[in-house]
């Protein structure tokens, strides 16, 4: 068999075969070389092209698709907007209220929360924040008004404000009183009458004036009132007689400790005679006047006048403090015998357990506790022979410091046992209001609110009566009245 060998220049020729049989013969395809291909990392915001001149699809310009990115911010701002709109008024509407305020008579001042200033109001409606608020109404003419007021979430308040035209002062009564005070739960006015000798009480609920005990008392040297009823415990130098009097100078167990430890010590005669006087101790001759004991000394009347506390100074040394339980001195108790004193006043109290010693002889004030039965020194700075008075409740005692400026009014704490608070103008006297406000008047003869918690404001008098000097002050509470002593004359008025 012949090879059919051809060139390879040269095409190979078919075999001669019949047509069913043929295929077409494929040329052999040419080697195609090898090439590594190398990805390319696509540039940001740039999407490759694909190499098919087929696709559709073409790349976004740059500047197109920062402007949509732009666009997808501006809305998302918008939203995040408008969505902190919608919550912050929402809030405002469930954290604020309304409050309609009228007033009587018109054309006042108005001050809230002390921010919020109007002159001249006939009236108002304004939003204000939930919680508590704090309202002052001035005009002149009329006294100040103040309230503080809650209000609530979405709540409409409506507050009608009258105010109370100054009060006029009145004339009480045309004299000079010695030892006034308020006494029969404040319904008089009690005092000593050095002009004629005797006490007498002014009714208030009428203004008549009345002698009371029906005595002469000349030389009258302190006065101890009962603050109920109508009693007093008096001194009076060398005066050891008076008409249908009782003597219980040796009485036993009237006002005279006995027994006991220390026992009752010899009697200590300083030349004064300490007399009982009560309205309601009579004999068939008329008021009993009772001459106590030559060694009580300073004496003071319970709160509520029925119980009495006294000094008690024997010939031995003995310096005790007795309580008697009711005022006829019958039945007593001995608080201390270990009494630094040498010419001591007493205050009690208005707590009812603390007894206040005051001794301007060089010794210090002390507070005595009638439960653990110990003195604390109080007060230093107080100014010698000057006014001290517990407050209402019995918390505080108001007296007048020495200060490089002059004599101010400082409260002390007895809980805390230090000054609470001074009164930074000069002052002349001052009496309670209440348990947190003293009325003080100043040196320039003004008259002021002092309130503990800080706020001070005029107090604002209407009087026919011309320049008037303060001196001592009465404050009743029941009444609500402030009673004014100048050097001839005692005034009244709503305060």
């Amino acid at each position: 068999m012949e090879d059919n060998i051809q060139s390879n220049s040269e095409p190979t020729k078919p075999i001669d075969l019949p047509d069913d049989l043929q295929a077409p013969i494929v040329p052999k395809p040419t080697a195609t070389p090898l090439i590594t291909i190398v990805p390319q990392e696509a540039s940001f915001g740039v999407t490759p092209s694909l190499p098919s001149k087929e696709s559709s699809f073409r790349p976004i310009p740059k500047r197109q698709t920062n402007l949509l990115m732009w666009v997808g911010i501006s809305l998302a701002v918008i939203l995040l907007i408008g969505t902190t709109a919608y919550f912050v008024l929402s809030q405002i509407g469930f954290n604020r209220g309304k409050i309609q305020l009228t007033f009587e008579p018109d054309g006042v001042d108005l001050v809230i929360d002390q921010k919020l200033q109007k002159k001249s109001v006939n009236a108002l409606i304004i939003n204000l924040k939930v919680g508590d608020h704090i309202v002052q109404v001035t005009k002149d003419g009329y006294l100040d008004w103040e309230r503080e007021f809650y209000l609530g979430a979405r709540e409409t308040a409506e507050m009608h404000i009258v105010l109370e035209p100054v009060p006029n002062m009145e004339l009480v009564i045309e004299s000079s009183p010695s030892f006034p005070t308020l006494i029969n739960r404040d319904a008089l006015l009690s005092f000593f009458d050095k002009t004629m000798g005797e006490f007498r009480a002014v009714e208030l609920a009428n203004k008549n004036v009345l002698s009371i005990f029906g005595l002469h008392l000349p030389n009258l040297q302190t006065v101890s009132w009962s603050p109920s009823g109508v009693a007093v415990i008096i001194k009076l130098p060398n005066v050891w007689k008076l008409s249908n009097m009782l003597d219980n100078r040796k009485v036993p167990g009237q006002y005279i400790p006995l027994g006991g430890s220390p026992e009752q010590g010899p009697t200590f005669n300083n030349g004064i005679a300490t007399w009982l006087v009560d309205s309601e101790r009579r004999t068939n001759a008329g008021l009993q006047p009772v001459l106590l004991n030559e060694n009580v000394r300073s004496v003071v009347f319970s709160a509520d006048g029925s119980q009495i506390v006294y000094f008690y100074e024997a010939a031995d040394g003995e310096k005790s403090l007795i309580r008697a339980e009711d005022i006829d001195g019958s039945s007593w108790v001995r608080l201390t015998s270990e009494v630094e004193a040498v010419n001591p006043i007493l205050q009690w109290v208005n707590d009812d357990r603390h007894i206040l010693l005051i001794d301007d002889i060089n010794k210090p004030d002390k507070l005595f506790d009638s439960l653990n039965k110990e003195f604390t020194e109080v007060m230093s700075d107080r100014i010698p022979n000057t006014l001290v008075l517990s407050s209402p409740d019995g918390n505080q005692i108001a007296y007048i410091v020495n200060s490089t400026d002059g004599s101010r009014l400082a409260i002390w704490n007895i809980l805390d046992q230090k000054i609470e608070k001074i009164f930074e103008q000069q002052i002349t006297s001052f009496v309670w209001q209440d348990d947190d406000t003293l009325i003080v008047t100043t040196s320039d003869n003004n008259f002021w609110y002092w309130n503990l918690d800080g706020q001070i404001k005029p107090v604002k008098f209407a009087s026919s009566f011309g320049a008037i000097q303060p001196g001592k002050l009465l404050y009743s509470r029941l009444l609500q009245e402030l009673f004014i002593f100048s050097a001839s004359q005692v005034f009244s008025i709503k305060a």
